[in-house]
């Protein structure tokens, strides 16, 4: 249950914290966000995409070309977009 210090809402919030704590340390040396989910499944709404992978060939693609003109990107991607272990 909520508040029992093990449920998953326990768990989401202190990752966000951990997360907002890390962010809040850093001086904002980008320029532009890059969304890496939105972006990464860009075009892949499609039967049986469900179980798909973030292309990170197409997040790559959108973070060099923010570099190319001069942009300082973040790339924000929850880990879940990476993992193996579906």
């Amino acid at each position: 249950p909520p508040g029992d210090g093990g449920g998953a809402d326990d768990r989401r919030a202190r990752q966000w914290a951990t997360y907002a704590a890390w962010l809040g340390r850093r001086t904002p040396p980008y320029d532009c966000v890059i969304d890496g989910a939105n972006v990464g499944f860009y075009g892949r709404n499609h039967v049986g995409a469900a179980d798909a992978r973030a292309d990170l060939a197409q997040v790559d693609a959108v973070l060099r070309e923010c570099v190319d003109r001069g942009r300082r990107p973040l790339v924000v991607l929850h880990a879940r977009h990476l993992a193996d272990d579906r």
